[in-house]
């Protein structure tokens, strides 16, 4: 009896433990595969956290049930992520960071990795929404949102590095969908 207990005990203080907390470091380094654009200029880039839902976490462990576990949290300001991946992404396609420049102001509406059961395997459904706001002076102001619809990827475990995967890989598609949207291009341009 007393060698079960013990054994339980060390099974509980396991790190790796559904009901325990993870902290994931988010991908700052942008992965896409955007081009070159010519006559691209300066941009002033602000990156803001709204989100009025999970602003603590970026997901939540699931059992093979799909009850809910531990919390799985960034740790780094999510702002600070998408800054990242976006500076990345408009230095690619030519775009200068100044502060004279084109204002682009993103707003993080939501970036979280839900997951889905299975059988025997699951998905990470990552749901990554921003808005994008582009001012410039004489030209009328542009919003349009991006969202990270249709990406999913498949995974044994819902945890806290399939989590950091998913959001990863949808943060990337959806900086993409940002920077080579044609709408966007000429707001940043003035036409």
């Amino acid at each position: 009896m007393k060698r079960a207990c013990l054994i339980l005990a060390a099974a509980m203080a396991l790190p790796g433990c559904a009901t325990s907390e993870a902290i994931e470091v988010l991908n700052t380094r942008y992965q896409g595969s955007a081009e070159q654009l010519a006559g691209a200029g300066p941009v002033a880039l602000t990156v803001v956290d709204a989100r009025v839902q999970n602003r603590t976490m970026i997901g939540q462990k699931k059992n093979g049930y799909g009850m809910d576990m531990g919390a799985i949290r960034s740790s780094q300001p999510i702002e600070d992520v998408v800054r990242a991946n976006l500076e990345g992404a408009l230095a690619a396609r030519g775009y200068s960071h100044a502060p004279d420049g084109a204002s682009m102001r993103v707003a993080v509406k939501s970036f979280f990795a839900s997951f889905r059961t299975g059988l025997i395997s699951g998905s990470v459904v990552p749901d990554v929404r921003l808005t994008v706001t582009v001012a410039r002076p004489g030209a009328p102001e542009f919003v349009k949102d991006y969202d990270s619809s249709g990406v999913e990827a498949s995974t044994m475990l819902a945890d806290g590095d399939s989590a950091k995967r998913g959001l990863d890989r949808a943060l990337t598609a959806v900086v993409d969908k940002i920077v080579t949207d044609p709408e966007l291009v000429a707001a940043l341009r003035g036409s």
